[in-house]
C-alpha cells in the first residue's frame, strides 16, 4: 500500500503539473491576448508578479493531480461493484476539484457557473469512463484467450 500512495503522490504531482501547463498554453494560444497567462485575468489579478501567480497555479494544478491521482485508489477496492466504485470515484473527484477549479480562477462562485461546470464534469468524466471501460474489456478478452489457448495444452 505504501508503494501505491508513493506512486500516486508521484503521479498526481507530475500528471496535475503537466496537464495544467498544457492546459494554459492551449488556453493562452486561444485568449484574445496572445500572450501566455498561466489563468485567467481574474485569478492574475490577485498577483502582483506574475511568477507569484504561476507558482500558485502550479500548486493548484498538482492538487488537482493529487486529487484524481488518490481517488483513483478507489478503484482498487476489488470487493465493491464497478458501479460502486464509479459512483464514488465520482463525488470524491468532483468534491475535490470543484473548489479548486473555483480556486484557480476558472470560474467564479456562482450558481449558474457551478452548474455548467457540473454538467461539463459529467460529460467528461462519462466519456473517460466508456473509454477506460473499453480498455478493461479488451484487456480481459486478452487475458480470457491466452487462458483459453493454456487449458487447451
Amino acid at each position: 500500500m505504501k508503494k501505491k500512495i508513493s506512486l500516486c503522490l508521484y503521479s498526481g504531482v507530475v500528471n496535475g503539473t503537466f496537464i495544467g501547463l498544457v492546459m494554459s498554453i492551449a488556453f493562452s494560444y486561444v485568449s484574445a491576448s496572445g500572450r501566455y497567462s498561466p489563468a485567467p485575468t481574474i485569478f492574475m489579478n490577485h498577483f502582483e508578479h506574475s511568477a507569484t501567480a504561476m507558482l500558485v497555479s502550479i500548486l493548484l494544478w498538482t492538487c488537482i493531480g493529487l486529487v484524481f491521482s488518490f481517488s483513483s485508489l478507489i478503484f482498487e477496492a476489488t470487493d465493491w461493484s464497478i458501479l460502486k466504485m464509479t459512483i464514488t470515484h465520482f463525488l470524491i473527484a468532483y468534491i475535490g476539484f470543484l473548489p479548486l477549479a473555483i480556486l484557480a480562477g476558472w470560474f467564479p462562485l456562482k450558481f449558474n457557473n457551478i452548474f455548467i461546470f457540473t454538467v461539463i464534469y459529467i460529460v467528461i468524466y462519462i466519456i473517460m469512463w466508456l473509454v477506460f471501460m473499453n480498455i478493461a474489456r479488451k484487456e480481459i478478452t486478452s487475458i480470457n484467450k491466452k487462458i483459453q489457448r493454456r487449458n487447451k495444452k
